[in-house]
């Protein structure tokens, strides 16, 4: 399967039913995708199809940026200049799918975000682990990885960014810091996000941040009550 960025030879065979060769028969490749109608390439010309035979026409199509599915059409005497026994039948169209080059796509899943402890209590620190993936074909290097805190519409920073070198096509990597904004009890919404200022080329932007709830509990103190 090609894939985007590749030079695809596209190949035409072109028959002649009739009963009269044909000279110079005109050949168009087309890019018809979404009702669109862009020429590949040059007009192509077979000096002779004779009668009860065929000819071959090609073209490079240069695909950069038409990954996907394209419909490609060819069209033979697209102006016709050759009397025949039958116009209806000289167009065709097939698709072509093309690949999208490999790229990474880190992704931070909610799951993936843990704390210990789970429910912790006011004042005591929390360890905050997360688990990174790279689900994509390609490798991703330099990866920026940033954790804040997002409470109340806040964005405060939860230590310092994090770099990951590399992180290779279809593996993980755990990153831990630790969150100590727990002075006061209730409920805390932490972010966590895998290259904040895409920089990264990936297949999805769409996976790349994560949140979750913390809650800081009130310390569990005795109640004396004396009764007279």
């Amino acid at each position: 399967q090609p894939i985007e960025g590749d030079r695809i030879t596209l190949h035409a065979v072109v028959f002649n039913h009739g009963v009269h060769d044909a000279n110079d028969v005109i050949v168009q490749f087309v890019d018809v995708t979404g009702g669109g109608n862009l020429p590949i390439g040059n007009p192509q010309i077979i000096d002779t199809i004779p009668a009860g035979s065929s000819g071959v026409a090609q073209v490079l199509l240069e695909s950069e940026g038409r990954s996907g599915e394209r419909r490609i059409e060819v069209a033979v005497d697209p102006n016709n200049f050759i009397p025949e026994t039958d116009e209806e039948d000289n167009r065709a169209a097939a698709v072509l799918t093309v690949a999208a080059p490999p790229a990474p796509n880190l992704m931070v899943l909610t799951g993936n975000v843990k704390f210990t402890p789970p429910d912790p209590t006011q004042g005591n620190p929390v360890s905050i682990t997360v688990t990174l993936l790279n689900g994509g074909t390609a490798d991703a290097t330099d990866v920026v990885v940033q954790l804040l805190d997002i409470t109340g519409g806040g964005s405060r920073p939860i230590g310092p960014e994090q770099i990951i070198d590399e992180l290779a096509a279809g593996d993980n990597t755990v990153i831990q810091m630790i969150y100590d904004n727990t002075d006061q009890p209730g409920d805390r919404l932490i972010q966590v996000t895998a290259d904040p200022n895409d920089t990264i080329a990936e297949t999805d932007e769409g996976d790349n941040r994560a949140t979750k709830a913390l809650t800081i509990s009130p310390p569990k103190i005795p109640n004396l009550v004396v009764r007279a």
